[in-house]
């Protein structure tokens, strides 16, 4: 009986020793834990995100434009956050900006008159919800609410 209680043992710490993960933690500059991660180790390496289109392609018109004037994706979005646009109505797009929920602006881009698309690199911001306000020559301004995970 003993030594079937010593084998069982041993097999539930040999399965626990490998079952145990590791983690990496990643800071702020002002000291603030971030993000947490697992470390795999015996994983195989991660696959290049794939994003996806749905917003743009499922909205498509018998002429292959989108009917839809704005389009952002991915979204909840993790590296890259695409932004699309059509000068339909003949305004341009004359900056985008980027906010936290309590005011902090992070990010201001004046893209070209000619431009109609702009990646905007969302890995070193840290998680949460941002506002993302595009503002147009004629005066109107458009507002998208991203999340981040």
């Amino acid at each position: 009986m003993k030594v079937k209680l010593l084998l069982l043992f041993s097999c539930i710490s040999i399965a626990l020793s490998y079952s145990q993960d590791k983690l990496t933690f990643t800071y702020d500059a002002a000291g603030n834990q971030i993000l947490r991660d697992k470390v795999c180790i015996d994983c195989p390496p991660p696959l290049a995100p794939q994003f996806s289109r749905a917003g743009v392609d499922a909205d498509l018109s018998e002429n292959g434009l989108s009917t839809k004037p704005f389009v952002v994706y991915p979204n909840p979005t993790t590296h890259l956050l695409f932004v699309e646009w059509l000068n339909t109505d003949g305004s341009v797009v004359e900056e985008l900006n980027l906010f936290t929920l309590d005011g902090k602006h992070l990010l201001n881009l004046k893209p070209k008159s000619d431009m109609r698309q702009v990646n905007i690199d969302f890995s070193k911001y840290p998680s949460g919800v941002y506002l993302l306000i595009t503002n147009f020559n004629s005066g109107k301004r458009e507002s998208f609410k991203i999340i981040k995970k």
